[in-house]
């Protein structure tokens, strides 16, 4: 199935992913039926390794709205992953 990914807005981004949301384009991804955000998260390989993941550090919302890990993507799904940051 696939589903779209609009944003990514994390540190460690590998240069490819980075080029094709600066191109304009959307990353369109084929996973399995029933993957979850954390195997999306592993399988993108870029945000570090999957035991650091933690929903405070890492914001995944879906067609809008922040859903868990656990979330089951469903096809056609929308997506932005976010990393907040802060400065002083």
């Amino acid at each position: 199935m696939k589903i779209r990914i609009k944003s990514i807005f994390a540190v460690g981004l590998t240069e490819k992913l980075r080029s094709l949301f600066a191109s304009g384009k959307d990353l369109v991804m084929e996973v399995e039926p029933a993957t979850k955000i954390q195997e999306l998260l592993e399988k993108i390989g870029s945000l570090g390794p999957a035991e650091s993941f933690d929903d405070l550090m890492i914001h995944v919302f879906v067609n809008g709205k922040q859903k868990g890990f656990d979330y089951e993507l469903k096809p056609g799904d929308v997506l932005d992953i976010h990393i907040p940051v802060s400065g002083g």
